[in-house]
């Protein structure tokens, strides 16, 4: 079979393997769409590294995917040979009590499950069955391989407590902003949407946010103020840039006395000074987001399939590139440069 192999040098090889063999808990699927996140964006063009003492070519090669299941292992139980399934890719260790009590987000070793497979870049790969979900008729492969960023809006939005009449900001139209989006509004809440780039504002006004700001042109702390109840800011503050970004305190001074700012995404650097004494001082809640778990009993991951099952949300509007799995290159460099291209989710169809 084919599969993308990162060189040396940071780009991708394609390349033929055996196919995998799988474990009797294990599930070998036909990968039918596999998206890039911005976690294979970040490790990539970047020289092989080390992870936990273990040479890997990139530890999240591939982890959005949906596709058939082709064969099962014999201890498998919960799905067949033709299901059409989504695959989670936040697995634990099954045995710590984060794990245990079902915040296996937290989980010390979250990543120990998941380097072996072979995932998404690939035509095949295999997954523990337990990491499986069938996708109904109506859901598609392309909005199933969007499960992974949905998840972590639905647990954005469950963290910092949103709730009808609420107004969010939400600083960072990517896709899990905009997922994030999608999800305020199905909470009731009203979205002043943030972003560099035109391209994903329009996408935000399609999916309801009420006031967009190109923050190249706009400043974002005084736009978001004036259009909230007496210029006070909004009731929450998302932020889904991360990176060597300094935006932590302007998500801060965004957010009315007693508000919340979640952190979505992932930071490279430590956070600004200052930013202690505006969280005592004024009440403000910094709270972080990480991945998704379980909420009342259910996972995260399979709430946000169920809005889709149902036709409560349209995440269709995230995709807007797809290339096949030869142009695997090609797909990356449009998947970063943004600006350019208007990319927000890009697909792969291996």
């Amino acid at each position: 079979m084919k599969t993308a192999i990162k060189t040396s040098e940071g780009t991708w090889k394609i390349v033929e393997v055996e196919m995998p063999q799988i474990a009797s808990d294990q599930v070998l699927i036909r990968v039918k769409r596999s998206g890039i996140c911005g976690g294979d964006l970040h490790h990539w063009r970047k020289p092989v590294q080390k992870w936990k003492n273990k040479s890997v070519t990139m530890a999240f090669r591939g982890h959005e995917f949906s596709g058939d299941v082709v064969e099962i292992g014999e201890d498998v139980t919960n799905v067949v040979v033709g299901d059409r399934v989504a695959f989670e890719p936040l697995i634990g260790c099954g045995k710590c009590p984060y794990c245990l009590t079902g915040e296996y987000n937290l989980c010390p070793d979250l990543l120990t499950l998941k380097l072996p497979f072979l995932t998404g870049f690939s035509e095949y790969a295999k997954a523990p069955s337990f990491t499986l979900y069938k996708l109904p008729e109506n859901v598609s492969y392309e909005e199933a391989a969007l499960l992974d960023c949905l998840s972590v809006a639905v647990h954005a939005i469950h963290r910092a407590k949103v709730k009808t009449g609420d107004t969010v900001a939400i600083v960072g139209m990517g896709t899990i902003g905009l997922s994030t989006l999608i999800m305020a509004r199905k909470a009731g809440a009203k979205v002043i949407a943030i972003d560099l780039y035109d391209s994903p504002l329009k996408v935000a006004e399609k999916l309801g946010a009420f006031k967009v700001i190109n923050s190249h042109r706009e400043d974002p702390v005084k736009e978001v103020k004036e259009a909230t109840d007496y210029g006070y800011g909004v009731d929450v503050v998302f932020e889904a840039i991360g990176g060597n970004t300094d935006i932590v305190p302007q998500c801060l001074d965004m957010a009315r006395y007693g508000g919340v700012v979640a952190l979505i995404g992932i930071f490279e650097k430590p956070l600004e000074e200052g930013i202690i004494s505006k969280v005592q001082r004024l009440e403000k809640d910094l709270i972080g987001v990480y991945n998704y778990s379980i909420w009342d009993n259910k996972r995260e991951f399979q709430i946000a399939l169920d809005y889709i099952a149902r036709g409560e949300i349209d995440v269709k509007p995230l995709i807007t590139h797809r290339f096949p799995l030869d142009k695997i290159n090609e797909a990356f460099d449009v998947a970063k440069n943004k600006k350019e291209t208007g990319a927000i989710k890009v697909m792969l169809i291996p």
